[in-house]
C-alpha cells in the first residue's frame, strides 16, 4: 500500500539521516584539526586531539554513533560505526566504556567483517592493558591474533603485545606473593610467543623463580634451554652461573663441578672466576673425585691468598684430599702451609684458622704415632729403642703443639693420645724380645731392668689421662675425656674399674 511504501521510505531516510549526522561530526573534527574554514567564519588555528574543543566534539560524535548503531543494528554500516565509537572513546581514555561498547559490537555483529572484529579485540585488549587488567588484555590479544594469518608482520606485532600482557600479569602475580603461579604464567610466554624477545626475559625470570622456589630439576631444564638457544643474548653470562648453582643444589656434583670449572675459563668477572674455582674443587670433593678436588684446591691456594678464611679452607681442602688419596707426603706439605699461614695471619686469624692449625699439628702427631706403632723393638734392644723413641718424641711434640691452641677438642685429644703412646711404649718395652743366651737368673734381671724402664711411662700415661679427668670434674666432657676414663680403668683398675664410681660420675653430669 501507499502507506507501507511511505513508511519504508521514511525508514530509509532515517538511516541515511542518522549516518549523515555521524559523518558530519567526523568532518567537523577534521576541520578543527586542520583549522576552521567555514565560509564567512574567522579562520581558527589547527587544534590537536588534546584540545578541549576536540574532546567535546569527539564525545558528541560518540553519542551520535552509538545512537545510530543501537537504532539501526541491521544496517551493514553499524559494525563500523560501533568500532569508530570505540576508537573515539579509547582516544578519550575512557577505557571501561571503550570495552563496554566494543563488547556490545562483537556480540551484536556476529557476521561482522573479520577486520572489524580484529580491530575491536585489539582496542579492548589495549584498554584492559591500560587499566592494568592484564588477564583480560591477554585474552583479547589472543582473540585478535586468532583472526590474523600466522607468519605476517601483523601477527608478530600482536604476539609482542600478548607477550607483554602476560609478562605484566606475572609481575603483578609475583607482587601478590604467588610465585608458583607467576612461573606458570612466564613459561606460557615460551609457548605462545616463542620468538618474542620478551620470551627470553620471561624464561630467565621463570628459571630464577624456580631457583627461589628450590625446584632444582625444573630450573636446570630452563637454564639448559636458555644456554642452548640464546648463547649470545646479553643475559647469557648468567646462564652457566645459575646452572652451576642449580646443579649444586640438586646434588649433581659432577655437573656442578664441570660447570663451575667452565666459569673459571670463560667468565669475565674476576670475583666470579675466583669463587667458581673454589666451588669446583668443593663439588669434585663431594663427588669423591679426590684427585681433581686436590688439584683445584691447590690451584686456588696458589692463585688467591685473600680472603684469608677462604685461603685457609683451600689449604685444608688440598691437605685433606691428599690424605684421602693416601698421599701423606703431599698432605704434610699443606699441613705446614696451614700452620704457617695461621701463625703469620695476625689480626686476620680466626677461630677457624686456629682450629685448622691445631688440626694440622694433631695430624702430624698421628703421622709420627703411626711410625712409632710400626717400629718394633728388636735385639739388640739398645739399638732399636732410639728410633722408636724418636717417633714417640716427635708425635708427643706435635700433639702438645695442637693442645697449645687452647681448643678443648685438641687439648683433650692430645692428652688422650699422648697417654696412649706412653702406655704403648711401656707395653712394648715389657714385651720386647729377650736374648736367648741369658741364664734364667739373667733373664729375670733383664726383665726387671725393662720393667724399671717401662714403669715411668705408665706413670706418664696416668698423669696425662688424669688431666682429662680433672677437666671432666671441672664440668667439661667429650669423647676424648671418656676415652681417658677407659684408659684409667686399665691403668689403675683398683681405683677406676668400679661400677659405682661410673654411675656416680654420670649422675654428677645431670
Amino acid at each position: 500500500s501507499d502507506k507501507d511504501s511511505d513508511k519504508d521510505s521514511a525508514t530509509d531516510k532515517a538511516n541515511e539521516a542518522a549516518y549523515a549526522a555521524v559523518l558530519s561530526y567526523q568532518q567537523h573534527l577534521d576541520y578543527l584539526r586542520k583549522g576552521s574554514i567555514y565560509p564567512g567564519q574567522p579562520v581558527q588555528p589547527p587544534q590537536d586531539d588534546s584540545s578541549p574543543a576536540i574532546q567535546q566534539w569527539k564525545q558528541r560524535a560518540v553519542d551520535s554513533m552509538l545512537r545510530f548503531a543501537s537504532t539501526f543494528e541491521a544496517d551493514p554500516r553499524s559494525a563500523q560505526v560501533w568500532l569508530s565509537a570505540g576508537e573515539y572513546l579509547y582516544s578519550l581514555m575512557q577505557y571501561p566504556r571503550t570495552v563496554e561498547v566494543l563488547q556490545a559490537m562483537v556480540a551484536a555483529t556476529t557476521a561482522a567483517d573479520i577486520n572489524l572484529k580484529k580491530s575491536a579485540y585489539g582496542l579492548m585488549a589495549q584498554s584492559h592493558f591500560n587499566l592494568n587488567d592484564f588477564q583480560q588484555a591477554e585474552d583479547n590479544f589472543l582473540n585478535q591474533r586468532n583472526l590474523i594469518a600466522p607468519n605476517t608482520p601483523e601477527y608478530q606485532q600482536v604476539t609482542e603485545k600478548l607477550a607483554t600482557s602476560i609478562y605484566k600479569k606475572s609481575e603483578a602475580t609475583i607482587e601478590s606473593g604467588d610465585k608458583a603461579a607467576a612461573i606458570t604464567q612466564l613459561l606460557t610466554i615460551k609457548q605462545l610467543a616463542p620468538n618474542s624477545p620478551i620470551r627470553i626475559t620471561a624464561q630467565y625470570d621463570a628459571a630464577s623463580l624456580l631457583l627461589d622456589q628450590q625446584r632444582w630439576p625444573e630450573a636446570i631444564v630452563e637454564w639448559q634451554e636458555l644456554q642452548t638457544l640464546y648463547p649470545n643474548h646479553e643475559l647469557a653470562v648468567e646462564y652457566p652461573r645459575k646452572l652451576a648453582f642449580a646443579y649444586e643444589k640438586n646434588g649433581d656434583w659432577q655437573q656442578a663441578a664441570t660447570t663451575y670449572l667452565s666459569l673459571v675459563d670463560t667468565d669475565t668477572d674476576a670475583d666470579i672466576k675466583q669463587e667458581a674455582l673454589f666451588l669446583a674443587a668443593t663439588m669434585f670433593e663431594k663427588d669423591q673425585h679426590y684427585a681433581l678436588a686436590a688439584d683445584n684446591f691447590t690451584a686456588y691456594a696458589e692463585r688467591y691468598k685473600q680472603p684469608f678464611d677462604r685461603y685457609m679452607e683451600a689449604l685444608y681442602g688440598a691437605a685433606i684430599n691428599h690424605e684421602r688419596l693416601g698421599e701423606a707426603v703431599e698432605r704434610n706439605k699443606w699441613l705446614v702451609q696451614i700452620i704457617q699461614a695461621d701463625a703469620r695471619a695476625g689480626d686476620k686469624a680466626s677461630s677457624r684458622s686456629r682450629w685448622l692449625a691445631a688440626w694440622s699439628n694433631a695430624t702430624f702427631g698421628d703421622f709420627y704415632a703411626q711410625r712409632f706403632n710400626a717400629t718394633t723393638l728388636s735385639l739388640p734392644i739398645v739399638k732399636s729403642i732410639p728410633q722408636k723413641n724418636t717417633w714417640l718424641q716427635q708425635s708427643v711434640e706435635y700433639y702438645q703443639l695442637a693442645a697449645d691452641y687452647g681448643i678443648l677438642e685438641f687439648v683433650t685429644m692430645s692428652s688422650y693420645k699422648i697417654g696412649v703412646l706412653y702406655r704403648q711404649f711401656a707395653s712394648d718395652l715389657r714385651n720386647s724380645p729377650v736374648p736367648q743366651n741369658l741364664s734364667a737368673d739373667n733373664q729375670l734381671t733383664y726383665a726387671a731392668i725393662l720393667e724399671e724402664q717401662a714403669a715411668p711411662f705408665d706413670q706418664l700415661a696416668i698423669d696425662v689421662h688424669q688431666l682429662n679427668l680433672e677437666r671432666a670434674w671441672a664440668g667439661q666432657f667429650n669423647r676424648w675425656i671418656n676415652k681417658s676414663f677407659a684408659q684409667m680403668r686399665i691403668l689403675i683398675p683398683e681405683r677406676f674399674k668400679k661400677d659405682e664410681r661410673i654411675v656416680s660420675y654420670g649422675d654428677g653430669l645431670r
